[in-house]
């Protein structure tokens, strides 16, 4: 009877031994889940700060192609307003030497028909008085 006493307590034993083992299986299983969700979660946020950083690299891409562009049509515009400015100001020299042609123009006019007044008098001057 000691023997079936001795048998049944060391099944008891063998029955707590498997319990532990499984309990421990279960835990050491339990924290290996965790951790991997620790390294999963720590794997995203990885992600994450990656995908941060690289769209703000191409926000500060974006910002320095429109600074490009922006400084590249300001310098078009300058170039276009320079023209514009010496167009301008060669339309006023054009004109002042219009106006000064025009001018040199009516003083010959003027000196011409003086002299053509003055002719007319020379001539009726050395005509005799009564072909007049």
């Amino acid at each position: 009877m000691a023997k079936v006493v001795s048998s049944a307590i060391q099944n008891d034993l063998d029955k707590i031994e498997k319990i532990k083992a499984k309990q421990a299986y279960k835990v050491r299983k339990g924290q290996e889940l965790e951790i991997s969700l620790l390294v999963k979660i720590t794997e995203d946020e990885d992600k994450a700060r990656v995908r941060a950083v690289q769209s703000q690299l191409k926000e500060q891409e974006r910002l320095k192609e429109i600074a490009s562009k922006e400084a590249l049509a300001k310098e078009k515009a300058g170039k276009r307003l320079a023209e514009q400015e010496a167009f301008a100001l060669e339309q006023e020299r054009l004109a002042e030497i219009r106006k000064q042609e025009k001018e040199e123009r009516e003083v010959a006019r003027a000196i011409a028909t003086e002299k053509k007044r003055l002719e007319d008098v020379k001539e009726r001057q050395r005509l005799p008085e009564g072909t007049q």
